[in-house]
């Protein structure tokens, strides 16, 4: 049997149930059973529901993203502990690792919500509510210093 490629509700509401959980597209579309990532694709340009779908789940997928950081950051790594200047022991790659996954993990939830875990703030567009007011001119008043309004 081949993959699947017609749409259906139950294999949209499967593949962004585990995107929100925090798996890729590729890795989903990687198994068995599971369509091609192209098929996905082709999926999201036709059914403007599962298009919406898909978006929230990406969105719900920082969020894991977010509790995964948490995860990692407070489980305890085992083993020795490392002196300055001794070769890296398993502690420090394990450690390494560990800051790597933190920081993979941040630069991704701040990818797929910006708004919501990026540093710096999306940047705003002229016009838009809570943007900044467009300059519409500029006029150059020149002031008498001495208050002689009549030179």
């Amino acid at each position: 049997m081949g993959r699947p490629s017609l749409f259906t509700q139950k294999l949209a509401d499967l593949i962004c149930e585990r995107i929100a959980d925090g798996q890729s597209l590729r890795a989903i579309c990687a198994e068995a059973g599971m369509p091609a990532t192209g098929t996905v694709f082709r999926w999201l340009e036709s059914h403007e529901g599962f298009r919406g779908q898909y978006a929230r789940a990406r969105e719900f997928r920082a969020d894991t993203l977010f509790d995964e950081i948490l995860e990692i950051s407070d489980t305890p790594v085992e083993g020795e502990a490392v002196r300055a200047g001794k070769p890296a022991s398993e502690t420090s790659r394990g450690v390494d690792h560990r800051k790597l996954q933190v920081e993979t993990r941040k630069w991704m939830a701040a990818k797929l919500q910006p708004q919501k875990y990026s540093d710096k703030p999306p940047p705003t567009v002229p016009g838009a509510e809570g943007a900044a007011p467009r300059i519409e001119a500029i006029r150059r008043v020149i002031v008498d210093p001495t208050g002689d309004s009549d030179s």
